[in-house]
């Protein structure tokens, strides 16, 4: 629902519907607890926009030890220390958020800088469990991206050996698929709050 009226809502629900909604910059909670989300400054109804309606801006932020990602709406924060795979996973839920995985250039681009500040590969949260060329998100979005620009030379879809399967992808200078046995450093990723 774009428009709630009659259920009051928190400030932290309208920011919430906001970031659902495609069309939405910015939102504003009235007296009554009623949300109203605009685009620009027109606002959002299920019928269409209504023009020359007030708007106001959203400002996000990250919580304590989370970086914003740049032209995103992601917050990371890098574990120093490499790990294994499933020990970055769960280190990301211990902590509410999750291992992260670009979805967009500007995403992308935030871990390859990453990368080069720090030296140490990074977890992405996809895995290509079938072994079969598709890497799917651990995010629940389905299948990663599969953007030949992103992978580093040579690593596109390298299924490695019989012996020493690489089902995971890491962050070096592009995407790399890399063996269980690999070690890397954990990045979570959670939302801006609004």
């Amino acid at each position: 629902m774009k428009y709630l009226r009659g259920h009051t809502a928190s400030k932290l629900e309208c920011g919430s519907l906001c970031v659902q909604q495609p069309l939405c910059r910015v939102f504003r909670r009235d007296s009554h607890g009623d949300c109203r989300l605009y685009r620009g400054l027109s606002l959002v109804t299920p019928f269409g926009v209504e023009p020359g309606q007030r708007s106001y801006r959203r400002i996000g932020r990250c919580p304590p030890d989370y970086i914003r990602c740049t032209s995103t709406e992601v917050c990371l924060r890098r574990l120093p220390g490499t790990t294994s795979y499933k020990e970055a996973l769960a280190a990301c839920e211990r902590l509410g958020t999750r291992l992260t995985l670009p979805r967009s250039q500007a995403h992308n681009e935030c871990l390859r800088n990453m990368y080069r500040k720090y030296g140490n590969s990074l977890w992405l949260g996809a895995v290509d469990k079938k072994l079969d060329n598709t890497y799917i998100g651990i995010d629940g979005l389905g299948e990663a991206p599969d953007d030949p620009r992103w992978w580093g030379t040579g690593e596109n879809h390298h299924p490695g050996n019989s012996v020493d399967l690489e089902p995971h992808v890491v962050m070096k200078n592009g995407w790399a698929d890399v063996s269980e046995r690999h070690a890397a450093e954990a990045v979570c990723e959670t939302p801006l709050l609004y």
